[in-house]
């Protein structure tokens, strides 16, 4: 009897399959048979073992019962829907897209449980116990107004689903390749009608529907949450044009620079900025040729600064040489540390800034403050300091994990812009931050430690 069949012998049944399917990985079973010239060929019980682990393989390397990029595909007309009506001053589009999420958590689960599968990673458990913990404030009345708590934890359950359901079909290459594709053409379309609204439609969504602001940028009433979904798409196109197809996505890239900054966001120029040094920083490192690598990135930075200039600069240049907006926020910053001293460790409920902001207000600015201008200080007000202390960590696992890559860049771009503001309040830009950053976690999965993956997604 071989060593092999002797190792196999001494475990249960269970773990005889899992033992055969890592050697089935590795190479060392093919066609049933153990990969070692001198040994004599397995016998039935072996066989049978050897099947039972070849479909464990399938089913971990399906990564999701059924079609993968079904699922994604789900997810992705969701995601467009949360931008699509990213304006809407009602509510009603985030109640749809959540109840459709739980839904698909519900069918997600059922399957999982059939093939006895269970896609949770640490990042999943910390969105799940977040959520979790919201609810709990919900159920107990533990909270100063119940319905802003229940729309809080319906919030993050959807974005705890995305994630996970996200993290499960991403795992295929072909999938994370789809997405790229999907969310970069996107964005130039929101980017283009953007603009073209912003000076033409008189503060009307598609020259038709009023926002009630004068200024909106397509979908987008807040010119930070458009810079926001910009970040997310620009990171993806840049890496794709140095290592890429040159053209197409390179002159997707200028538009999505230009049209941040003729935003006039001051966090969203910033940012894109960095991101096109980091991206082109990958791509100069991961080169083996330095010359092309540097060629290409000083003509990615020629045509964004060329399209920021034909989009319109002025805006940008007068929002930063006025000091009225800086300090309004940080007033309400300094508000939000007094509610923290108040009630460090639980908050008053999440969901409920806006009704416990007006008791701590140390200025009146003429309209209601609905948000902290911080994710991170509003959660911490809401529900506690651990609150933004756990997400942080989700955000670190996502980002440190093995390797650099581009899918990382616009996940740290918006949790950056959310010290300034509050874009992961909007789901045409949270539900796009959770699949991108399920991306990020499967796209490093088989990477070595430390080493820089192919810059183009």
């Amino acid at each position: 009897m071989s060593l092999g069949s002797q190792t196999l012998r001494l475990v249960e049944p269970n773990q005889r399959s899992l033992l055969l399917a890592a050697r089935l990985e590795s190479g060392a079973v093919q066609d049933g048979h153990v990969a070692e010239a001198h040994h004599p060929a397995p016998g039935p019980q072996e066989r049978a073992a050897t099947q039972l682990g070849r479909q464990a393989i399938e089913s971990r390397q399906k990564s999701f019962p059924g079609n993968p990029r079904s699922w994604l595909l789900i997810l992705f007309v969701l995601s467009v829907l949360g931008t699509a009506t990213a304006w809407v001053p009602a509510r009603w589009n985030e109640a749809l897209i959540s109840a459709c999420v739980c839904f698909l958590g519900v069918l997600a689960y059922w399957k999982w449980s059939q093939h006895r599968l269970l896609f949770l990673d640490p990042p999943s458990l910390i969105l799940l116990g977040l959520a979790s913990w919201c609810w709990v404030r919900y159920l107990s009345r533990w909270t100063l107004d119940r319905y802003a708590t229940l729309e809080e934890a319906l919030a993050w359950t959807t974005h705890a689903l995305v994630f996970v359901i996200g993290s499960a079909t991403l795992r295929d290459r072909r999938a994370r390749h789809w997405l790229c594709t999907g969310l970069i053409w996107f964005s130039v379309f929101v980017a283009v009608s953007g603009l073209a609204q912003y000076y033409s439609a008189g503060g009307h969504i598609w020259w038709v529907f009023p926002s009630g602001y004068p200024d909106n940028l397509g979908f987008f009433v807040n010119r930070n949450h458009f810079a926001a979904f910009i970040e997310l798409a620009l990171p993806l196109a840049a890496a794709r044009a140095l290592r890429g197809r040159m053209w197409p996505e390179a002159t997707a890239t200028a538009l999505l620079a230009g049209s941040a900054v003729a935003s006039g966001s001051r966090a969203g120029a910033f940012l894109t900025l960095a991101e096109l040094l980091a991206v082109g920083w990958l791509a100069w490192r991961g080169s083996t040729t330095k010359g092309p690598a540097g060629s290409r990135l000083v003509v990615l930075v020629g045509l964004s600064v060329l399209a920021a200039s034909a989009a319109g600069t002025g805006l940008l240049w007068q929002r930063l040489r006025s000091w009225e907006l800086t300090s309004w926020r940080v007033r309400i910053w300094a508000s939000a540390v007094d509610m923290i001293r108040t009630r460090p460790w639980d908050g008053f409920g999440p969901g409920t800034w806006a009704f416990a902001y007006p008791a701590h207000a140390q200025f009146d600015p003429g309209a209601l403050v609905h948000h902290a201008h911080d994710d991170w200080l509003e959660w911490a007000v809401e529900c506690g300091v651990w609150f933004p202390l756990a997400f942080a960590a989700f955000v670190l696992m996502i980002v440190l994990r093995r390797a650099i890559s581009p899918w990382h860049i616009g996940v740290i771009s918006v949790a950056l812009h959310a010290v300034v503001d509050y874009p992961l309040q909007n789901y045409g830009i949270s539900l796009w931050f959770m699949l991108l950053a399920a991306a990020s976690w499967r796209a490093t999965e088989r990477q070595r430690q430390g080493r820089v993956v192919p810059v183009s997604p």
